[in-house]
């Protein structure tokens, strides 16, 4: 393995002001299955070096794939000739340690010692449980399951030696429902920090019972009513939402969230929590891209926005501290993100929840979200919907193509309720509701 605190006095001997190495190194398995047997097999693995440097108060960039001395210090010579045609900017620097870094455990051995053989079966097993859950299954389109491990090392010429490794493992299931010549897939999944932890009968479950609960839906008159939104959903929605959080959306007038901090933008029930150190959760790490340490901190807090996140040159430029926001892969540039984010549960389960509700709609799927459904800086939005009607407090049939629209805004606000079954999707969310949106169906 390279020698990286040698390859920091090489940066410096070619004229480097400051150098930053960040060191990744990845495996990946997964299967799928179809029809009783395997259709798809793969299993990857890869290490590559990203170099940044400042040189004359400009930034250089360049990676590589190799990482032996040779390949390191190419890679080195290139950013620094990248440094040269690069702008200067006053506002340029790396990370220097302050105090001790927190520790994190997010390995365990019974996903790397799990066999081929097993997580093979356990798919195969899937699948065949999909098909016996009901009648109405007419396919299982597929049953997979995956395991992977990274680690991370990030070394700079100010101090920082960090490094991090985690892994997890994942099952996913996907059916297709049929009846009166009608049909409807479903899915479910699952992440786990250790292998034990999976559950396949209840993603299986999950699956059928979405496929099913959907099955045969029809649109609803136009109105105005309640939706709850189910965390398969919610999670996209939170997500979409913590794009906008960042100091660089607000500095390039990006983010409807501009000017906001300490004020009041969301009901009181929501409190957005980002917590490096929920191992439940996809992104849990004590460090940042950067080597910054990270801290559990909310964004939202009780329906006020505390903060914004912030990567170092991000925060350079608003002349505060930076978040431990810094997010990266080999060969992408830093930029400020999300580490581990969760909504805060309620206390009400789902069934209370809907059983609140005199006129409403569950939704459990949408459509067009990530594709212009959205406008970050006004917060208007607009998406096809699908999921199951509610009438005085219960379930009374299945709804499909339907539009729900509004403003980002005003659905933060009319939130009047959030449920106590949070999943980690991406990120940690339960269900909520808002207490009324315009819903366009026929």
């Amino acid at each position: 393995m390279v020698d990286l605190k040698s390859l920091l006095d090489y940066a410096s001997s070619l004229g480097a002001q400051e150098t930053e190495l960040y060191l990744e190194e990845t495996k990946g398995w997964s299967c799928r299955v179809y029809q009783g047997e395997v259709e798809n097999l793969q299993a990857s693995q890869g290490k590559g070096l990203a170099v940044r440097v400042i040189a004359g108060k400009a930034l250089g960039i360049a990676y590589t794939s190799d990482i032996s001395d040779d390949g390191a210090r190419e890679a080195i010579s290139r950013a620094i000739e990248n440094a040269k045609i690069s702008a200067p900017d006053e506002l340029r620097s790396f990370y220097a340690p302050e105090g001790e870094y927190p520790t994190l455990q997010a390995w365990s051995q019974d996903i790397e010692d799990a066999p081929a053989e097993t997580k093979i079966r356990m798919a195969l097993d899937m699948e065949a449980m999909a098909k016996g859950k009901d009648s109405r299954i007419q396919k299982v389109l597929a049953a997979s399951v995956g395991t992977n491990s990274r680690s991370v090392t990030v070394v700079n010429s100010k101090g920082v030696d960090v490094s991090f490794r985690s892994n997890y493992a994942t099952i996913s299931c996907q059916v297709l429902a049929r009846e009166n010549g009608v049909m409807q897939p479903g899915s479910g999944m699952q992440f786990s920090r250790t292998f034990a932890g999976l559950e396949p009968e209840r993603v299986v479950g999950e699956a059928v019972e979405k496929a099913l609960n959907l099955l045969g839906g029809k649109p609803v008159e136009s109105q105005d009513a309640a939706v709850i939104f189910a965390p398969e959903v919610s999670s996209v929605i939170w997500q979409m939402l913590a794009g906008v959080l960042t100091g660089e959306a607000v500095q390039k007038k990006r983010s409807m969230f501009a000017g906001k901090i300490g004020q009041r933008v969301a009901s009181e029930l929501v409190s957005l929590i980002d917590d490096p150190f929920d191992v439940r959760g996809t992104g849990a790490s004590p460090f940042d891209a950067e080597g910054v340490p990270r801290k559990r901190m909310a964004l939202i807090e009780k329906g006020v926005l505390k903060t914004y996140i912030y990567d170092c040159y991000s925060a350079a430029k608003d002349g505060v501290k930076s978040t431990g926001h810094a997010y990266r892969r080999i060969s992408t540039a830093v930029q400020a993100a999300p580490c581990n984010l969760y909504l805060e549960p309620g206390t009400q389960s789902l069934e209370e929840v809907v059983a609140s509700t005199k006129n409403g709609l569950l939704v459990m799927d949408v459509s067009g979200i990530s594709t212009g459904g959205f406008n970050p800086v006004s917060g208007d939005f607009s998406v096809g919907a699908a999921g199951r009607w509610i009438s005085d407090g219960r379930f009374v049939g299945p709804v499909r193509e339907v539009t729900i629209a509004g403003n980002l805004k005003d659905m933060l606000m009319g939130i009047d309720a959030v449920a106590s079954d949070l999943k980690w999707l991406g990120m940690g969310t339960p269900s909520f509701r808002v207490a009324k949106m315009a819903i366009s169906g026929k």
